[in-house]
């Protein structure tokens, strides 16, 4: 905890009990929710409009109203520890207001650190300092595949508890400045082989991407790059993240990537071509997330191509293979099709397979698919093949 927040919060249970009790009960009156994520879209948060200030203000105004007038000055602890007390006060705030500052500096105001000022322990969720801190003295000095052991055996310990395992990568990118570049490395080629975990707007893997980006900047040979960032693609245990780190890297990093980069798009592809294109081949709509409204075997098809002509050649000859093998795998194509009405995901998905084999092989497979979508694409498939109507 933050010692000067911790003893203003005393203050304020010692002066005003009842305010104290308001404070437990009703947090989000009180944190910053815009600083944490996993509560910037609740049904408050998403109202920070002048209506939802005006709720806010009526609140305050009534847990103030039962305080004496000699212990009104209560409200200025208020303001210190909150900044919307501030806010409603007119109060201007002094300090960061930065999410990875105040949550370092243990603010009650932001909702990570929120509740152990009241439970006087880390909330099970998050990773605590003290684990932390066991992990990072395990890991400062250690080698290269040192810190990928560390960071494995940690990862794995909280790998099914979600936000935990997010909250333990963050921490790590909070410190990541002050690593050596072995330690650096290891956590990189570390979060690669673990990225099989998350999807592809999964915060885990973006923190990776960020984490080789600053990883890359610290080599000042474009050869010594290069190797780096092929070991890193090689390791990847998802091909997906392996396909948009590049990518991502690519579009908003240039420059901390080798100076040439056909090298690593050819490990890519030859790292696709010995995984996806051999006899009993996993199935990309299964390898990834395929609920409706997830694109991440789409995102895959994509990124494939974007590595070249002979990719896409690739990637057809995979979506071939894939179909006649597994036909019902259909069903999670002709999913991907029709998502949403006011996406024409139909055309988009074009390049990705010839839409003439695609009508005989549903055809044929008709009773194992979905008929409402089978439905919607034959009323698609067969208007473009008549043509346009004469009036």
């Amino acid at each position: 905890m933050n010692v000067t927040d911790f003893v203003g919060l005393e203050l304020v249970r010692d002066i005003a009990p009842s305010i104290y009790e308001e404070i437990y009960l009703n947090p989000e009156h009180f944190y910053d929710a815009d600083l944490a994520f996993e509560v910037a879209f609740t049904r408050r948060a998403a109202r920070e409009d002048s209506e939802a200030k005006q709720e806010r203000a009526k609140y305050y105004e009534r847990i103030l109203e039962p305080i004496p007038l000699d212990k009104q000055y209560v409200s200025k602890l208020l303001e210190d520890l909150f900044p919307h007390f501030a806010q409603y006060k007119n109060k201007s705030r002094s300090g960061s207001m930065d999410a990875n500052q105040t949550e370092k500096s243990k603010r009650i105001f932001h909702p990570r650190c929120f509740r152990q000022y009241f439970l006087l322990k880390v909330p099970s969720e998050l990773f605590s300092q003290e684990e932390f801190n066991a992990f990072l003295s395990l890991i400062r000095n250690a080698s290269e595949e040192g810190a990928i052991a560390t960071f494995k055996k940690t990862f794995q310990a909280v790998k099914t508890e979600d936000f935990k395992r997010y909250h333990f990568v963050h921490r790590i990118e909070t410190i990541f400045d002050d690593l050596g570049l072995a330690t650096a490395r290891g956590l990189c080629r570390a979060l690669a082989q673990n990225s099989s975990v998350w999807t592809s707007d999964a915060f885990e893997f973006l923190i990776s991407v960020r984490c080789t980006r600053k990883t890359l900047l610290k080599m000042k040979e474009s050869s010594e790059r290069e190797s780096f960032l092929q070991l890193v693609v090689l390791e990847s245990s998802s091909s997906l993240c392996a396909l948009l780190l590049v990518e991502i890297l690519e579009k908003e990093a240039r420059e901390a990537l080798p100076s040439d980069l056909q090298h690593i798009r050819d490990v890519l592809k030859n790292e696709l071509r010995e995984r996806y294109l051999t006899s009993g081949a996993p199935s990309v709509f299964e390898e990834f997330s395929t609920d409706m409204g997830r694109i991440e075997p789409i995102q895959f098809f994509m990124g494939w191509r974007r590595l070249g002509p002979d990719a896409e050649l690739d990637q057809k000859r995979y979506l071939v293979e894939l179909f006649d093998r597994r036909p019902a795998d259909l069903n999670f194509f002709l999913k991907s099709m029709f998502r949403v009405e006011f996406l024409d995901d139909y055309n988009s998905l074009k390049p990705l397979f010839d839409y003439d084999r695609l009508a005989d092989l549903i055809n044929k497979n008709a009773p194992l698919l979905d008929s409402d979508k089978v439905q919607e694409f034959r009323a698609r498939y067969d208007a473009e093949r008549a043509g346009p109507t004469i009036a």
